[in-house]
């Protein structure tokens, strides 16, 4: 709890501190803390995905099943497989 606490703290001071001249510079900060973000929730993803996939058993059953083309609702989109554990 500290750590976010702290993480925070110093991320309102540097936008205060960095942004308050300029809009492009509010802006500029903007984007650094939105790009720091979306990579910290695409670390989360991958851990998150890691932890499941060692969860699960090795003699598991998957099916694979191919998605067709045109669903059924008329909307068109890539043929591909999914697999499902």
């Amino acid at each position: 709890m500290n750590r976010w606490l702290l993480g925070s703290l110093s991320g309102f001071m540097m936008l205060c501190s960095g942004a308050c001249g300029t809009s492009s510079g509010k802006q500029r900060t903007f984007d650094r803390g939105y790009r720091q973000g979306a990579s910290d929730a695409i670390k989360r993803q991958y851990w998150i995905k890691q932890r499941l996939e060692k969860a699960m058993p090795e003699d598991r059953s998957v099916y694979v099943v191919e998605t067709p083309s045109v669903t059924r609702d008329g909307r068109k989109q890539v043929k591909g497989t999914e697999v499902v554990p």
